[in-house]
């Protein structure tokens, strides 16, 4: 029987992304979507604000990035019991 695992993966650099205009195009502009580029991704959180993985974050105007590397952790949720696992702590479904 396949086993289902929670390890940590490496650190990466995060950024909160915040942008009261229309976003940049390399930002996702539907709810709970995310664009991934190479080792950079970016995932839609609110109206107004993006998480972004990897390298630096694109410079635009009225766009603003907090370095938020310090208090996020990564995890990997892998096996076949991954998604039965995630969706009992996770509202969304």
């Amino acid at each position: 029987m396949a086993e289902t695992t929670l390890r940590p993966i490496p650190d990466r650099v995060r950024f909160s992304l915040r942008c009261a205009r229309t976003p940049p195009a390399m930002l996702p502009a539907r709810p709970l979507t995310s664009m991934v580029e190479g080792p950079r991704a970016a995932l839609w959180l609110g109206p107004d604000e993006w998480l972004w993985l990897g390298a630096a974050p694109p410079e635009a105007e009225g766009l603003a990035a907090i370095d938020i590397s310090h208090r996020h952790l990564g995890f990997a949720l892998e096996g076949p019991s991954g998604a039965v696992a995630l969706n009992e702590g996770c509202p969304l479904d």
